[in-house]
């Protein structure tokens, strides 16, 4: 009788083990999942941060040329001047849009590293 309890004790004993370490196993691999999801998603956002700085540097490059080329007068005409000018103001405003993404895209890819690091 009491070799019989002991049995049917141990045999609770082991089946709660077992559930638990299916529960561990469940959830180690649901983290797993979650670390590659995180994962892939840091490597979308170093790219799209990558090209986005990319852009504002040839945005920047632009600028530059359009700020030289209006310094050095190469265009004396008002009309001239005034195509420029829109020009120059186009590529700010792109300049400005470009940082601001890139700006947002570091701060995803800052959250997704700490949520990484979270995981």
């Amino acid at each position: 009788d009491q070799l019989e309890e002991q049995l049917t004790q141990e045999h609770t004993e082991l089946r709660t083990t077992q559930e638990l370490t299916n529960a561990a196993k469940l959830k180690l691999h649901e983290a797993r999942e979650s670390t590659v999801a995180t994962e892939l998603r840091l490597t979308e956002l170093q790219r799209v941060t990558t090209d986005l700085s990319a852009r504002q540097r040839l945005a920047q490059d632009e600028l530059a040329e359009l700020q030289t080329t209006i310094a050095e007068g190469r265009q004396q005409k008002m009309q001239g001047i005034g195509v420029h000018e829109e020009q120059l103001s186009s590529l700010a405003g792109r300049l400005r849009e470009y940082e601001h993404k890139a700006n947002v895209a570091e701060t995803e890819l800052t959250r997704s590293r700490h949520e990484h690091a979270a995981v």
